[in-house]
């Protein structure tokens, strides 16, 4: 099914390069199965080797900074938006998959190897591209709304897959929630 999918592929075992560990959790309410993935090997390397070198430390929740926001003067509407199944959104560049594979029995019994085609939700960077692609889409709407509507005033966040915006306006609220809505259409993104 993940095959018909296009969530997976064969691939040979001569062309894997790391794999993962894989378990899957039930989701009840929406009658799926969650494929869980713990790439170690890949969070390693990017830790060590990627993450410093262009990010810096990894972004972790700044709860105070939350707290914060939600104390604003400008807190006083707030809409919410988050990305749905935000890691099978980020697809993996031709070549990448080989570093995310894993071992597959099939009901005959036979071995064979798959590579994830997407993002998979326990890779330490895919959190970190999931906050970057909505930041993008928040400083864009933003700009997008002070045009068209610079009588509003806002204050938006954004953590993993999700963000939220604060103003004095329910009006303001739904008018950037459009634009944010409109603007995550353009980059295929499915809230």
């Amino acid at each position: 099914e993940m095959i018909d999918k296009g969530l997976v592929k064969v691939i040979d075992q001569k062309d894997v390069r790391a794999y993962l560990k894989v378990f899957g959790l039930e989701d009840h309410t929406r009658q799926r199965r969650r494929i869980i993935s713990w790439p170690r090997v890949g969070n390693r390397c990017f830790q060590e080797y990627f993450c410093e070198a262009n990010f810096g430390k990894m972004r972790t929740p700044d709860v105070r900074q939350q707290m914060e926001d939600a104390c604003s003067p400008l807190a006083v509407y707030c809409g919410t938006w988050d990305m749905s199944a935000a890691f099978y959104q980020l697809g993996y560049r031709n070549g990448c998959e080989r570093w995310n594979c894993f071992r597959h029995r099939t009901a005959s019994g036979k071995v064979i190897f798959l590579a994830q085609q997407s993002a998979c939700m326990g890779a330490t960077q895919n959190s970190q591209l999931c906050d970057e692609v909505l930041r993008r889409a928040c400083v864009l709407t933003t700009a997008d709304v002070a045009v068209s509507h610079p009588q509003y005033q806002y204050e938006w966040s954004t953590y993993c897959d999700g963000n939220r915006v604060f103003s004095s306006s329910a009006e303001a609220v739904n008018v950037w929630g459009a634009a944010f809505r409109a603007r995550c259409a353009q980059f295929n993104i499915t809230l």
